[in-house]
């Protein structure tokens, strides 16, 4: 399942370098182009840029296999544009995968600071999928989505089902879910192609 290893998180060993493509359609879609230079089998500096109708951002990070564990740990800063506001901040990506074993779990934490380069809020977004493998190629489960502000508190917290879908080394993911919080319904196609 490690086709459906999603973003930053390397598909195939680190002695590979190449990239990736993903896309994200939603209301507000997003598209990231990154890359892989790996610096040893295990280990490899992971670059990327993100770019959407509402924000630019670069991002430098490392990524590593620890045995079923995927580790990517990033910085980066950026510009949202409808209050022109910067930010800077740090990620961390988690996957963890070990067949025979029918489970996949995939973690996404994302700081963005405003307030120190003037803005009014910063912003902790995160993304937590528990799938159980049906196929080699199919998986399915739940997806947990919040987003928090500072000093805001909860904003949104997006829980529903998650598919994903793997096409040789590329992936489709599929998520549909309400929003605890009273912001109604989303729904996100996520393309992941590698190069």
């Amino acid at each position: 399942m490690r086709a459906l290893l999603a973003g930053l998180l390397l598909a195939a060993s680190p002695a590979w370098a190449g990239g990736f493509v993903r896309i994200d359609a939603q209301r507000q879609s997003e598209a990231r182009l990154g890359l892989f230079a790996p610096v040893s089998r295990t280990v490899a500096i992971a670059p990327s840029v993100r770019l959407s109708g509402r924000q630019a951002e670069l991002d430098v990070g490392v990524t590593a296999e620890i045995g079923a564990l995927y580790v990517t740990g990033w910085v980066g800063g950026g510009m949202r544009w409808e209050a022109t506001q910067a930010f800077f901040g740090p990620g961390l990506a988690l996957a963890f995968e070990a067949p025979p074993i029918p489970l996949y779990l995939e973690s996404w934490t994302e700081l963005r600071l405003f307030r120190p380069l003037g803005g009014l809020e910063d912003e902790l977004w995160k993304q937590d999928l528990v799938l159980i493998t049906v196929r080699n190629n199919l998986s399915t489960g739940a997806q947990f989505e919040p987003r928090y502000t500072f000093p805001g508190g909860l904003q949104t917290l997006y829980v529903g089902p998650r598919v994903n879908l793997g096409f040789g080394k590329d992936a489709l993911g599929l998520f549909g879910g309400w929003d605890t919080q009273g912001n109604g319904f989303t729904a996100r196609v996520t393309l992941l192609l590698r190069f």
